[in-house]
């Protein structure tokens, strides 16, 4: 009897195994392989997965939770704005879009919404995202706080291209200037003028160019909407070097003039950061000693490169190669460094601003093929405007024997003191 009942358990639990994995059975176990969609592994597959309860990442965190988020751009009129800029920001996230759009994976939370549109100032607000329903935010362009002002500084000089922002809630204009865009701001026109619109609240407003913070409020003021705003602000006068280079009468000039002003290395040094380590020669030596495996047609154009760079490199070292460039560092003066330099417009003029002040400035000056030592040094003082006028000698004739020693120019320096009925720096609301 045992026995015969052993029999049947065997010959029952042999039945349940056939019917579990018996390919005629009307509900199939289906296997988490057949239902990931193409391009998503399996955690992801986890977490878009329907379930009543949060599911857990491959870290082991509480999925991140989203909600649906719909933002539409309009004109004055009401019509939507199809290419119009969207970007909401937040740490750790960005979302991008144009017009009306909807993003269905927006984390709950404050957003900061910035949008830009062409011959529209920048609009930016925070917004809120609810859990668990869709926000709706609509935007029109052409409404809100009107700000018009001009930007120039204390000579009277308009600043054309400078960045004007508003920082919400009193808050501290940003040193990254990257993140000035980050803000609703506009920038100067040509003549120093400027349009800004704002939503309504209050700003601290301030002043960047050039990677710097030239100006900021010292408290935040408040702007409401159907009062109309002007400011104007006046920036301290930067120091200007202006540059003028002339040939002698009868020379048909080839090409631009170039201009470099060296200050004195370890003063330089004081103002720039450490390099870091390597040069370019060792960093392109260390790309040719990378390993690769070549068929022969790229082997064969890899030689050809190579044959190139080593002709390149002969004539480099060629006598005559040697020769001009040894004239070319003969005009920087021992003990200085390179700190500006540039090239000169057509009428031989070159405008260097906000040039380092109290301490000695040299030059060189250099008219294809030949470069000059310039005899004669410039300071600075602050909000001045100097002159250095350069008049070049003839150009040496074709046959001419070669040079040893660079020639030299004299230099003519005027320094133009900035006027005493200068204007305040400040911004004066109206």
């Amino acid at each position: 009897m045992l026995r015969l009942l052993a029999l049947l358990a065997v010959v029952a639990g042999f039945g349940l195994f056939l019917w579990r994995v018996s390919p005629w059975d009307s509900t199939p176990e289906v296997q988490r392989s057949d239902v990931v969609p193409d391009g998503v592994d399996r955690a992801e597959a986890e977490l878009l997965s329907p379930s009543s309860e949060p599911r857990a990442d491959v870290r082991g965190r509480a999925a991140v939770e989203t909600a649906e988020w719909h933002v539409v751009v309009v004109d004055e009129a009401g019509r939507v704005l199809e290419g119009a800029q969207l970007v909401a920001v937040r740490a750790g996230g960005r979302l991008e879009g144009f017009g009306s759009t909807t993003w269905l994976d927006a984390e709950p939370g404050v957003w900061t919404l910035i949008v830009r549109s062409e011959g529209l100032p920048v609009w930016r607000d925070e917004v809120e995202v609810a859990s668990g329903e869709r926000t709706t935010t609509r935007i029109q362009l052409g409404q809100g706080i009107r700000v018009d002002g001009s930007v120039q500084d204390q000579g009277g000089v308009h600043c054309a291209g400078y960045i004007v922002g508003f920082v919400p809630d009193g808050g501290a204009a940003p040193t990254v200037p990257s993140r000035w865009l980050e803000f609703p701001h506009t920038r100067t026109r040509g003549d120093g003028q400027f349009t800004a619109l704002l939503p309504e609240g209050t700003y601290r407003l301030f002043v960047g160019y050039g990677g710097k913070v030239l100006f900021e409020e010292s408290s935040a003021r408040a702007l409401a909407i159907g009062r109309p705003e002007r400011v104007d602000v006046t920036l301290p006068s930067p120091t200007r070097l202006l540059i003028e280079v002339s040939d002698p009468p009868g020379h048909v000039r080839e090409s631009a003039h170039g201009v470099t002003v060296y200050r004195e290395a370890t003063l330089l040094a004081l103002d720039r950061p450490p390099r870091p380590r390597g040069s370019t020669e060792s960093l392109g030596r260390a790309s040719r000693e990378v390993d690769f495996q070549a068929d022969a047609e790229t082997a064969a154009e890899h030689a050809a490169a190579d044959d190139r760079i080593e002709r390149a490199t002969e004539e480099s070292n060629s006598v005559e190669a040697q020769r001009a460039r040894a004239l070319r560092e003969a005009v920087v003066p021992e003990g200085w460094a390179k700190a500006r330099s540039g090239f000169c417009s057509v009428e031989g003029r070159l405008l260097l601003e906000r040039m380092p002040v109290h301490e000695e400035l040299r030059f060189a000056v250099y008219r294809a093929p030949e470069a000059f030592r310039v005899e004669g040094s410039a300071f600075l003082e602050p909000g001045s405007r100097t002159v250095v006028r350069l008049t070049l000698p003839p150009a040496l004739p074709a046959d001419a024997p070669p040079r040893t020693e660079p020639r030299t120019v004299v230099a003519e320096i005027e320094s133009i003191a900035p006027p005493d009925s200068e204007a305040e720096v400040g911004a004066v609301w109206r």
